[in-house]
């Protein structure tokens, strides 16, 4: 089901002139990119190609000798204590953070304009993009890239395609919008339910994190929003109705006026059924997290876990302005909150 109202034809639109280092045949992306300090690079950048394009080569890559960082890497970060517009962070230590999550490695290429998937099974790997990367096609890989979109969006998953792609894996990947016209632009924009999973992802300089419709893991990710505009609503990560979310161990930051929620599932296009949110650090929002009992199909949810989360109280007393967690039915099928705690303090939130 595609729940998306802006739904467009698919384009086979090939634009632009290519000006490259050394590009040789070879479909798959090989990197190394780390936006961090300290961080050595390995190899310079093999080329810039410009235009509007499906798909670029790059053999020139190392394979071996690659410096890893993060989870399981044995290597420590330290998180920023301040966030973009100058807001303070909380403590993220241990949590998914901006030092621990985008790109390991140095790019190899750099794509000008908007990237569009040219194939099913494609592998885009050490590509900086400076524009939109578009997904229309199933079973798409993307790894150690960094997205610098100007557009509205940064990641649009289905954009082109007339039918929903399907199983892709986005995994250290940096969604940076601090070129964006748009005051609050979107970071990643699932139109449907494809079988999206996002794994150590980096999303900030948004106005709007991510779009979820549904089938979709988010993990290991960091996502701060902080861009605003007069009369705007926004949020960390947002869906208006759909089945099957699985949102676990990220820090998920929503800051500056107009932002709604740290986590809004609203259930206006659908209700919002199967939805696990585990684990996560949130704040931030007049709500911090948005229950799924709302708009056209507040009795239809149920299946939704709320567990053992971390509610900061950085911002606001109670997380949100108003407070920590509403629209949510006890009562409902599958639903339940349970273990969540004060981010600051580690004491039990009332009520659960």
């Amino acid at each position: 089901m595609n729940l998306s109202p802006t739904k467009r034809p698919i384009s086979s639109k090939f634009i632009g002139k290519v000006l490259i280092g050394s590009l040789a045949a070879a479909t798959v992306f090989t990197v190394a990119y780390a936006t961090f300090t300290g961080y050595r690079s390995l190899e310079a950048e093999s080329g810039l190609i410009y235009g509007e394009a499906s798909s670029i080569n790059d053999q020139s890559a190392s394979s071996n000798s690659l410096l890893k960082f993060g989870y399981g890497s044995g290597s420590e970060c330290t998180p920023s204590s301040v966030g973009a517009g100058g807001y303070p962070l909380p403590n993220l230590a241990g949590r998914a953070s901006d030092c621990n999550t985008g790109p390991r490695y140095p790019c190899t290429s750099t794509f000008v304009g908007n990237f569009a998937t040219s194939s099913d099974g494609q592998v885009i790997e050490g590509l900086c993009v400076n524009g939109e990367l578009r997904v229309n096609h199933d079973n798409v890989t993307i790894r150690d890239s960094k997205i610098l979109s100007g557009g509205l969006y940064g990641l649009d998953i289905g954009r082109d395609s007339p039918t929903c792609p399907t199983n892709t894996l986005i995994e250290y990947v940096e969604i940076d919008k601090s070129p964006a016209a748009d005051s609050i632009p979107w970071g990643s924009y699932q139109r449907c339910p494809g079988g999206q999973v996002y794994d150590h992802v980096k999303i900030h300089n948004v106005g709007r994190g991510m779009m979820i419709y549904g089938n979709v893991t988010v993990k290991n990710s960091y996502i701060y929003s902080h861009l605003t505009a007069e009369g705007a609503h926004r949020s960390g990560i947002s869906t208006h109705g759909g089945d099957n979310f699985n949102i676990t161990n990220n820090t998920i930051i929503c800051v500056n006026t107009g932002c709604s929620s740290a986590v809004n599932m609203y259930s206006d296009y659908a209700p919002v059924t199967d939805y696990l949110l585990q684990g996560n650090l949130v704040a931030g929002g007049s709500i911090c997290v948005r229950g799924g009992q709302t708009h056209t199909y507040p009795n239809d949810t149920h299946d939704i876990r709320i567990l053992n989360n971390r509610f900061s109280t950085l911002y606001a007393p109670e997380c949100g302005t108003l407070q920590a967690l509403a629209q949510f039915d006890s009562t409902a099928p599958g639903n339940i909150r349970s273990g969540n705690v004060w981010h600051e303090s580690s004491l039990p939130i009332t009520g659960e």
